[in-house]
């Protein structure tokens, strides 16, 4: 699956009528003039529409779906390679180093480990908000064609794609690897064959390259194959409920809730608004979440002889 899911979202642009979701909103219905209504599969629109009403556009469903992939594949692999990077150099560093730096660097991952993740997507959305004199949601749906005054014009693009709940995940999720890194690495000091290496002479960024981290990347390789589901289920959720809108899966799933609760609104009566985003994303979380265990499985030679 996580295969497939890699091929759909580099082939994303060749197996879509358009690289924009909205494309349907040009369509026309004979019993929908105006398009105000979220219209079941057809021809046209293979897994239908959902109408977002309060911008008043069509999603096509399918275009969603597969430009989604991408969305998601980029984000959720940087985010957990760039937290995995993160928090191995810091975990790492207090380990070699020890003393007053490993108690320093411990103790700072151990207070951020206790802060919520939604708090730092708010906190780094807010900045956004301040920085642009505006409304940083819904960043899909609107860009900026004027410069405030006080951002220069060559750092606007910059403000403009600044995804809030990927720098909070990266600035916010990396204790795990720091914590993980740092009991590995000290177990390591203590192995026969690193002490060998250190009274041969090698320095401390040869054991830990060349000895320490080759014996110890299998734990974190399992977190980052986890962490990419996980991550991307996050900004899924974040986007549904208004915080930043990078996902196309949430978004599509935010207008849906107006077709299934509230005046009107039917469970079965409309399934396509929700039922194909849904499967997606669970297909897509456990996807990584199996690789994270089989991996788990094959860098444990006692777990996979069991299993054998």
């Amino acid at each position: 699956m996580v295969i497939l899911f890699m091929l759909v979202s580099l082939l994303a642009n060749l197996v879509t009528p358009s690289s924009d979701m909205f494309w349907a909103t040009d369509l026309t219905w004979e019993k929908d003039p105006f398009g105000s209504l979220s219209h079941k599969p057809d021809s046209r629109n293979w897994l239908g529409t959902i109408s977002a009403r309060d911008i008043h556009q069509q999603i096509d469903v399918y275009t969603g779906l597969i430009i989604g992939f991408k969305t998601a594949m980029l984000f959720g692999v940087s985010a957990a390679i760039l937290t995995a990077l993160i928090g191995t150099l810091v975990g790492a560093l207090a380990a070699m180093k020890g003393g007053w730096v490993d108690v320093v660097l411990m103790r700072l991952t151990d207070a951020l480990l206790t802060l919520p993740l939604i708090v730092g997507i708010m906190l780094i959305e807010q900045l956004i908000t301040y920085m642009v004199g505006g409304t940083s949601t819904f960043r899909l749906f609107y860009n900026y064609s004027a410069s405030p005054a006080h951002i220069p014009d060559n750092l606007l693009w910059v403000v403009n794609f600044i995804d809030p709940i990927w720098v909070a995940i990266v600035l916010f999720a990396w204790m795990p690897y720091a914590r993980m890194t740092n009991t590995l690495v000290l177990k390591g000091k203590s192995e026969v064959y690193v002490e060998a290496s250190r009274a041969l002479g090698a320095n401390r960024i040869g054991l830990f390259f060349h000895h320490i981290l080759p014996n110890s990347i299998s734990p974190l390789l399992v977190l980052v194959t986890k962490d990419i589901g996980g991550f991307v289920l996050l900004q899924a959720t974040f986007t549904f409920i208004g915080v930043g809108s990078s996902s196309e899966w949430g978004t599509m799933l935010g207008y849906a809730r107006d077709w299934i609760i509230g005046p009107g609104g039917t469970i079965f009566g409309r399934w396509w608004v929700y039922i194909p985003t849904t499967v997606v994303l669970i297909l897509f979380g456990s996807s990584w979440n199996l690789l994270g265990d089989g991996l788990s499985n094959w860098f444990n030679p006692k777990k996979g002889k069991a299993l054998e």
